[in-house]
């Protein structure tokens, strides 16, 4: 494929600055690797879930490390979710928390259909209460009451079934000004609720294959973002349609480092890159790295985490290198987005001027014009040559009625997006 002799011709050239990625030893443990997370928060730092050897805790960067698994009552580790000296834990039977990182309290309570749990954590929050969530290997999803994170706990599996059961990611996106939903990754594709998890449902036109192994629920603010086993999709209408930011790769991890000057998103998987803007994408050079395949990643001060799965185990080996190393790019070798993009008209509903953005992924024609609800045309805001990235043009709507219109974006690769506006 196009993708594969790019790598190659990048592996035979090689990039101007390395990253040099080197082992990190967790504490006595061989054990896999099954779960990392970084913490950046006072009393935070970075935490390693292993394959039977219980949780570790580094507050040196990865340099030593601290067994604080002490009475959790498995040491299986499947996932993290928390902050400071909170820390919620799935491992192969049940979910357990902590709240000061010394001891674990068993929140397996009842309700709990299955006890091999893949996410432990907040489901969804609102004014003055927090729902906590339990997503499992084959069993779905189940929630607590308000404000319990040890349960009980009740199912929360409307709307799933089959492969949607085998839970990857759960993520709520909360504005009480706009919109509040949790997203939730499967096995079995993407789902969405927006009634504090009552029901699910499915959102995967535009996903296909591989594409519904999502293995990341990432609601950017209004633009919720996904990474699959067969790349990373955004979609700008709340999961209705996803649209590809980065076609062909099998992502296991996507991470966002946004506390330093600028905001870096890191993707992880069968081929290993970073963006600025999710639009143009730098291979990430593994110099170091021990060949296999990135299954986790975390990211936080000055460092960046990954587990190689090179060994065959369930999990892997950890390795670290400097995020600076890490960014550190020969523009040359970028891989861009080839995708365009139309968004939302702001403000809408509008009366007199509004301004639509879009983005183009390449030098290519274009025409933006504005329909009415017939599909006549009734204003060409633009028909010539655009080169690639984002545009902005103002449109006045003097001298139309008021009611519903549509604007249509229609590029020279026969690309056609619609969206729907409302003069008042």
């Amino acid at each position: 494929m196009k993708k594969n002799l790019f790598m190659t011709i990048l592996l035979a050239c090689g990039l101007q600055t390395m990253a040099q990625w080197e082992p990190v030893q967790i504490g006595n443990s061989n054990a896999a690797v099954t779960a990392i997370q970084y913490d950046i928060i006072a009393g935070g730092g970075l935490f390693v879930g292993t394959d039977g050897d219980g949780v570790f805790h580094s507050t040196d960067f990865g340099n030593s490390f601290t067994d604080i698994s002490n009475n959790i009552g498995n040491k299986n580790i499947r996932s993290f979710w928390g902050a400071a000296t909170v820390l919620f834990v799935g491992t192969q039977n049940g979910p357990f928390v902590t709240f000061d990182l010394a001891s674990f309290q068993d929140a397996t309570s009842t309700g709990l259909g299955s006890t091999d749990v893949t996410y432990y954590g907040v489901g969804s929050s609102a004014e003055g209460s927090t729902t906590y969530a339990v997503g499992t290997n084959g069993g779905g999803v189940f929630t607590s009451a308000p404000d319990s994170p040890l349960g009980p706990w009740s199912a929360a599996n409307n709307g799933l079934s089959g492969d949607a059961l085998y839970i990857n990611a759960l993520w709520e996106y909360y504005d009480p000004e706009s919109v509040t939903y949790v997203m939730l990754g499967t096995k079995g594709g993407v789902y969405f609720s927006f009634d504090d998890m009552a029901n699910w449902e499915s959102k995967n036109n535009g996903l296909t294959g591989l594409a519904l192994n999502v293995t990341e629920v990432i609601p950017l603010g209004e633009l919720p973002i996904i990474a699959t086993h067969a790349g990373l999709f955004f979609s700008p209408d709340y999961g209705d349609n996803w649209m590809p930011l980065l076609p062909d790769v099998k992502i296991n991890a996507f991470k966002i480092n946004s506390f330093q000057e600028t905001t870096t998103f890191f993707i992880f998987g069968d081929q290993n890159f970073f963006s600025y803007d999710l639009e143009t994408f730098y291979p990430i050079n593994m110099n170091g790295f021990d060949g296999g395949e990135v299954v986790k990643a975390a990211v936080g001060d000055g460092y960046i985490y990954v587990v190689s799965n090179a060994s065959g185990r369930s999990g892997g080996s950890l390795f670290r290198a400097p995020v600076d190393q890490v960014v550190s790019l020969d523009e040359s070798y970028a891989w861009i987005s080839t995708i365009n993009h139309l968004e939302q008209n702001y403000p809408n509903p509008f009366s007199g001027q509004t301004t639509i953005n879009y983005s183009l992924g390449k030098t290519t024609s274009v025409e933006l014009n504005v329909m009415d609800i017939n599909g006549r045309v009734v204003r060409q805001l633009v028909n010539s040559t655009q080169e690639s990235g984002r545009h902005k043009i103002g449109f006045d709507s003097s001298g139309l009625t008021t009611g519903v219109y549509f604007y249509q974006l229609k590029t020279g690769n026969n690309s056609v997006q619609t969206k729907k506006m409302v003069i008042r």
